[in-house]
């Protein structure tokens, strides 16, 4: 059975190019751009791969947050410390 995600990203900088995102996430399942930085991910792939298979085609200084639904679990990258606290603090309440 298939996993369920939601993934926003945030591309920092000027003159990003957004396809290598863009083909990344669809590589890995269905999917379905919702808005200009937010995709639903169907997929037979657990949440690190899908996390690491997209922040591979994105930079340092940008941001990424998955969302399994199913598990109720989330990886995010290019956050701060005290902003993932405050998150992962809040989610489990």
């Amino acid at each position: 059975m298939a996993n369920n995600f939601l993934i926003s990203y945030d591309l920092r900088g000027p003159n990003r190019d957004y396809k290598p995102v863009f083909t990344a996430i669809h590589s890995l399942g269905t999917a379905v751009h919702m808005e200009l930085s937010m995709y639903y991910l169907s997929s037979n792939l657990d949440l690190n791969a899908v996390g690491n298979a997209i922040w591979g085609s994105m930079q340092a200084q940008d941001r990424l947050v998955i969302a399994d639904t199913k598990a109720n679990n989330a990886l995010m990258f290019g956050l701060s410390e005290p902003v993932k606290d405050q998150i992962k603090q809040l989610w489990s309440q």
